[in-house]
């Protein structure tokens, strides 16, 4: 079916130019048709001036030209989405993907199929309506992690059998589904659970403080009515915060983990439907996260670095939803077995209480500063608190090293644990300042393959030796490789 140049459906233009575009398209139809059926003569220069001045609401003649051109341009901007949809196709030539592009720039794509990394399928409300979806590449690339690489919005019909014509050129037989063996089907509640339990309390309880004790200084010290003031405005604040967990909620719904032998597929979302499918050998990073309430129940949930793999939209890449220790070693031991560190955990070298401290006084002797002008009592107590924090971040810091694994473990509220196989390390930096050097300590940073918010990692305070010895298993592995 895609051996021969095939378009995208003809409403990927409606999405590219907006609902602002539907809109002014609708308009300027309307307005032309009433003018068109009033019988006036339409290649008139009266014709046109008097649709712009009913257009404008004004006799101006310069307001009028501006408008003009303005229409113009906004009028030529789906003319030419329509174009570069007609001039755009895409087939499968033997082991590549061939897309063409022959508007004024002419373009000319070979990909070849193995080095496609993920192939998404999703579906969102619109196309949903249309019975569209689309398909999105992403290939290992590092010049564009940070975004997917090539999309294609095909009838449902037709999107499923590019899926599959993708997977099946590369040799992937096993995406039948009658192939798929389900890892992991969660329930709508644990969908429910897994958002409510993963928002940011500390974040949210640190701006109430700040909030309250604004409030406070405000009534007491400036006899104001700040509160009363900011009601509307905390209002929509918290709508929006609902509003968030409605719409993250709909995304994890009936969040599923197939496998077969080589690949990993991952479906979820109400409203907008998405399809992932990547190979287990193209995952670059594991990342198992602990948010503080998921901590108390003793549950936690996993993400994974795979290019193309959540880094449209800034999506979070997960492989699983909260659920308890166990379960998801489980789901682990199948979707990501290699990902397992058996060394001994380092804690973090004790100079890098130093470094917490300076951090956690300095941000907290801020704010203790500003509540001692509410009442003075409250800056010790906060300046207090800072320190605690500090000694507590510093104690979760941990790394780990073994033969094919590297990890690190940080945060004392909500905890993360981050595991590499050497292989997969593309930078790796070791950085100090003026008062570490003088101890041979410093941080340990990584780069891999992935999308922006988890390409880079900076690890706890460690001696010179850790990382010459990182750095040697990372030299190691690429000759291996070559």
């Amino acid at each position: 079916m895609f051996s021969k140049p095939t378009r995208n459906h003809i409403s990927i233009v409606f999405e590219q130019i907006g609902a602002a575009g539907v809109v002014v398209l609708t308009f300027a139809y309307s307005a032309l048709y009433e003018a068109i059926t009033s019988g006036q003569n339409i290649f008139s220069e009266e014709f046109w001036m008097r649709l712009v001045y009913s257009l404008v609401g004004s006799q101006n003649e310069t307001v009028a030209v501006i408008f003009g051109v303005a229409a113009v341009f906004a009028l030529f901007f789906p003319l030419w989405a329509l174009i570069r949809w007609y001039k755009t196709c895409f087939y499968i030539d033997g082991e590549h993907l061939v897309c063409e592009r022959n508007t004024l720039m002419k373009k000319n794509s070979r990909l070849p199929l193995s080095s496609i990394a993920t192939v998404n399928l999703e579906r969102n409300v619109f196309e949903r309506i249309v019975g569209t979806a689309k398909i999105k590449l992403d290939i290992n690339s590092a010049a564009t992690a940070s975004r997917t690489d090539f999309t294609f919005v095909l009838s449902l019909e037709k999107a499923k059998a590019f899926e599959t014509a993708l997977l099946s050129a590369k040799n992937v037989e096993q995406t039948q589904k009658e192939n798929k063996e389900t890892v992991f089907a969660f329930s709508n509640a644990q969908a429910v659970r897994h958002v409510i339990l993963s928002q940011p309390v500390v974040q949210y309880l640190g701006v109430g403080a700040l909030l309250v004790i604004g409030t406070f200084f405000d009534r007491e010290v400036l006899g104001g009515d700040m509160f009363t003031r900011s009601l509307p405005l905390l209002g929509l604040s918290v709508l929006g915060w609902l509003t968030k967990i409605v719409m993250q909620v709909m995304s994890a719904w009936n969040f599923r983990i197939e496998r077969d032998e080589k690949s990993i597929f991952i479906s979820s979302g109400l409203l907008r439907k998405k399809n992932y499918s990547f190979e287990k050998d193209k995952i670059n990073a594991l990342t198992v996260r602990r948010p503080v309430l998921a901590r108390l129940s003793g549950l936690a949930f996993a993400e994974v670095a795979v290019i193309g793999l959540g880094n449209d939209k800034k999506e979070t890449p997960q492989i699983s939803l909260l659920v308890k220790e166990n379960e998801l070693q489980k789901i682990l031991a199948v979707c990501a077995a290699d990902f397992n560190c058996t060394g001994e955990k380092t804690p973090e070298h004790k100079t890098g209480l130093i470094a917490a401290m300076a951090k956690y006084l300095l941000g907290f002797g801020a704010v203790g500063v500003a509540a001692a002008f509410v009442w003075w009592p409250l800056c010790p107590v906060i300046i207090l608190l800072g320190a605690v924090f500090a000694v507590l971040s510093h104690k979760a810091k941990a790394l780990c090293t073994d033969e094919n694994i590297f990890s690190y473990s940080q945060g004392f509220l909500s905890r993360k644990s981050c595991f590499f196989k050497y292989g997969d390390i593309q930078t790796l930096h070791f950085s100090s300042n003026a008062l570490m050097k003088r101890f041979g300590t410093g941080r340990i940073t990584l780069s891999i393959l992935s999308h922006s918010s988890m390409s880079v990692h900076s690890t706890a305070w460690a001696k010179k030796e850790v990382f010459v010895k990182i750095s040697q298993m990372v030299t190691n592995s690429y000759n291996f490789k070559n």
